[in-house]
């Protein structure tokens, strides 16, 4: 199998990122904040104009047909007390696409464009207790500070969120120092 590599969604992809947005909300509800019925995705219109935003990304694989098989969002907050940080969000693979490696690809992705912007030296995101996906962050360098209880309620159940940081400088591991370890 050759080396995929992420693609940065534009305003054209809105379709092809809603198909899959459904599909994680549906697939695995206790992850993400946004259900089906309620989510801001719903209207292409202005969710492809999010996609054009500076310091806003959606990275991606997509398979030979053209279907996003993985993404990872990104996000810098526009306030200058937080500047220094950009936060992934919404990563997921689909089930058949997974243990290929894919969630690497999109996350790896989404902290290269992160740390590419000017003044950016940390990577926050936050992780469902539920979620596998924790064994990918810390293999990605990033470290747990803290636990939110009681974060998620879906269907009669609460999940905790773990936060997690990675720091270009600073006392955490490097991300370039962990990158060729995964």
């Amino acid at each position: 199998m050759g080396m995929t590599s992420a693609i940065k969604l534009g305003a054209e992809d809105a379709g092809r990122y809603w198909a899959i947005r459904q599909a994680m909300l549906e697939e695995t509800p206790w992850a993400f904040g946004s259900d089906p019925e309620s989510d801001n995705a719903r209207d292409h219109g202005s969710f492809a104009k999010r996609l054009g935003k500076p310091f806003s990304a959606i990275l991606a694989t997509a398979d030979g047909a053209g279907e996003l098989t993985s993404v990872a969002g990104l996000i810098r907050r526009p306030r200058r007390k937080l500047w220094h940080r950009a936060e992934i969000w919404g990563v997921y693979v689909r089930p058949e696409c997974r243990r290929r490696g894919l969630g690497a690809v999109v996350v790896r992705a989404a902290i290269e464009e992160g740390l590419s912007w000017a003044g950016v030296d940390s990577i926050a995101l936050s992780v469902s207790e539920r979620s596998d996906a924790d064994r990918l962050y810390r293999r990605l360098g990033f470290e747990a500070w803290g636990r939110e209880p009681d974060c998620l309620r879906g269907g009669g159940v609460s999940y905790d969120e773990v936060h997690m940081i990675l720091r270009r400088k600073g006392g955490l591991r490097s991300w370039k120092d962990e990158a060729g370890k995964v």
